[in-house]
């Protein structure tokens, strides 16, 4: 193993004013566990204990963001499974005594100085003037060591590097069996959005244009997350009470007459033959009331396909009204189940739960032992906690895929077989600019939801979100630069997951490369059927190249590939979007094992019946006789038998399709074309 380190900075800003709560000069309390000398302090952690070392400091409270940062070195460090176990950062207001915001270091790099920390935002709303900041160590055990606090009014410059060894062999082998295959399940392609902050909503057409394009999704989610706690849907907007004010921009949107457009959503859903996800209100509305809208929205032809009973509701600021505690939320939605599926027996309806907390009494410890509902809906958001691109954030953002395969494993430990729905699910970076690191972990984490429904778990998934703001930001796929819609890095990673996954045969096959940590594959690979086309998507978070071995029934692929790769530099701030979904890939072409790019997201493609092997369908080339070859306007198959025919491009991708003897081809770029009949091949030409 060796080190790959690459210093980047993402902030330049001068310091405008720093409050100095250094260790020296300053009265920084310390509990037993904790000790401070030499300028530097030491916390040692405890299973059954919580030490910690505090300093009072008063601030001026008109400044805008407030950032706490320091130097940590962790050792042998062992925490959670709750993600407040750990060691942590943390501002409390101290007149109140209420916590302003915490940082767990929950996913730690040990054994070198790391520079990081945490951002409140909008201080100067929070009307605090008195502060007391904490190093913690919460029932966590290890040794955490602290130098150089600093408590800023801007950022400090970030330093970054790879924060894993870099294996000595980089490759990646994925081993197709032609006969082991599942159907990709399109619902795992979805997107949350309810346009609270956008110029747009489910009704105009540069939105519908987008997603045609771009997110021809199956199922949409309607009104969103949060917001829909507090959606009535009698007037499409918000309720105007004070659980609705408690949020200052939703009392602002009632008061601007805002809408969800919910006319523009249905219609949306019934021209693409959608199905929906319902996030019902279970806070305000009673069992009648939500009985009377599931009525109204089959009524208006609606392809229900679950609903949601409330969002986040095990959260204090979500969980109000009928379902202020856990025996509430159980005794109303259970009443809530009954009613809805007396309107429609065929209902199928989710209770939501956190992603972590399986302890006993928990709130999904509890639901776990019932059985009233048919889904559970978990939202596994994976945050930095920290606004710098750093080795902590690059650690959890690279360590997606391991964290969500962990939790569906969880899931399915504690739930069974009951369903597990992902209608939001992201890589939160807390204010980092935007990185092409989060990119890349978003692409990997999909695969193991992917990997989830493939072994009967996940059956549903929607990315948060499809359109955020008019902004570019790490929360959207896509925002408006004044003239046009236009995609960020993540909007373009995930519209290539619907043109590679999207209606597809996946083969079962998981591939295998050396682990950046227990269960974290450095390279990762999914291998689809499209066609005569085997494509294999491959997600390399390595700054190095990374050769791809694929054996195909026990043979080496050995033909003719293609190989499109989309990379950025992760030490630039991503600022510029993409015109479009294909802009920014690059295109190269081989024979036999490609290597893929560093730090890239990549498809490579080759076509299944140039393979040497054994495959299911016995191809009769060159018994299908089509003519004039080359052509220019139309095609003429020789006695056609009137079956179905495809035409595919150099890529695989389906291009053509019907029944007649004769082809238009006149709309198709120039270049060499395959032709597929329920049995035989052909290759024409296009001038």
């Amino acid at each position: 193993m060796n080190k790959l380190v690459l210093l980047f900075f993402f902030f330049t800003g001068i310091v405008n004013a720093a409050i100095d709560v250094s260790f020296n000069g300053n009265s920084w309390v310390t509990d037993a566990g904790g000790s401070i000398a030499n300028g530097e302090l030491t916390l040692t952690g405890s299973a059954s204990n919580y030490y910690r070392a505090t300093l009072v400091k008063t601030v001026d409270p008109s400044i805008k963001n407030l950032y706490f940062v320091a130097e940590v070195y962790m050792t042998t460090i062992a925490g959670g499974p709750e993600s407040y176990k750990w060691p942590k950062f943390k501002i409390y207001n101290n007149t109140s005594g209420a916590n302003v915001l915490a940082y767990n270091l929950d996913e730690n790099i040990e054994g070198k100085w790391v520079t990081t920390g945490m951002v409140v935002e909008n201080f100067d709303k929070k009307g605090v003037s008195e502060i007391r900041l904490e190093f913690g160590f919460q029932n966590a055990t290890g040794t955490m060591k602290i130098r150089n606090p600093q408590l800023l009014d801007s950022p400090p410059s970030s330093t970054y590097s790879f924060p894993f060894d870099v294996p000595a062999d980089p490759s990646c082998s994925i081993q197709i069996t032609t006969s082991e295959t599942h159907q990709f399940e399109n619902d795992l392609l979805s997107a949350n959005s309810h346009f609270s902050w956008a110029s747009y909503d489910w009704g105009t057409a540069e939105v519908i244009n987008l997603i045609n394009q771009n997110f021809p999704m199956s199922t949409m989610r309607f009104p969103g997350g949060t917001v829909g706690n507090f959606y009535a849907y009698a007037t499409d907007g918000y309720y105007g009470d004070a659980y609705t004010f408690i949020n200052k921009s939703r009392e602002n949107a009632y008061n601007a007459g805002f809408t969800f457009n919910y006319s523009g959503y249905k219609n949306l859903c019934l021209a693409n033959n959608a199905s929906s996800v319902l996030m019902f209100n279970v806070v305000q509305d009673d069992v009648n009331t939500a009985k009377s809208r599931l009525q109204s929205r089959i009524s208006d032809g609606v392809n229900v396909s679950w609903i949601e009973m409330g969002n986040e509701n095990f959260f204090a600021e979500q969980g109000l009204g009928n379902v202020n505690s856990l025996a509430n939320y159980i005794n109303h939605t259970t009443a809530l189940s009954a009613g809805l599926k007396a309107v429609d027996p065929a209902v199928k309806v989710a209770v939501n739960i956190e992603h972590d907390n399986y302890q006993v009494g928990s709130w999904n410890s509890e639901l776990s032992q019932l059985n009233y509902f048919d889904a559970a809906v978990m939202h596994p958001y994976v945050n930095t906690n920290t606004f710098m691109l750093n080795d902590f954030s690059a650690n959890v953002m690279f360590s997606a895929f391991k964290t969500t395969a962990h939790r569906i494993q969880e899931y399915k430990t504690n739930f069974g077989n009951t369903p597990l729905l992902f209608t939001e699910w992201s890589i939160l970076s807390s204010g980092t600019p935007m990185n092409f690191v989060q990119t890349l972990s978003l692409a990997d984490m999909f695969l193991a939801i992917e990997k989830g429904n493939q072994d009967g778990v996940v059956q549903q998934a929607g990315i948060h979100m499809l359109y955020h703001s008019d902004t570019y930001g790490e929360a959207t796929m896509a925002y408006h630069d004044g003239s046009n819609i236009v995609l960020t890095a993540n909007g373009v990673m995930y519209a290539t997951l619907f043109d590679v996954f999207k209606g597809k045969t996946v083969y079962d096959a998981v591939s295998s490369s050396a682990e950046l940590s227990t269960g974290l594959p450095a390279v990762n690979a999914k291998a689809v059927l499209d066609g005569d086309s085997i494509r294999v998507y491959v997600v390399n978070k390595l700054p190095i190249s990374a050769p791809l071995n694929i054996t195909v029934d026990g043979t080496a692929q050995s033909s003719g590939y293609v190989m499109k790769s989309f990379s950025e530099d992760p030490s630039q701030v991503l600022t510029v979007p993409y015109a479009n979904k294909t802009a920014p890939w690059t295109q190269t072409t081989g024979v036999g094992s490609p290597s893929v790019p560093a730090y890239s997201i990549a498809v490579v493609s080759f076509k299944k019946s140039d393979l040497v092997t054994s495959l299911d369908v016995p191809f009769e080339k060159g018994h299908l006789k089509v003519y004039p070859n080359p052509t220019t306007h139309s095609l003429q198959i020789d006695n056609h038998d009137g079956g179905t025919w495809i035409v595919y491009d150099d890529l695989g991708s389906t291009v053509l399709q019907g029944s007649s003897a004769i082809i238009d081809v006149s709309q198709l770029p120039e270049g060499t074309y395959q032709l597929k009949t329920s049995n035989k091949l052909t290759s024409f030409v296009k001038q």
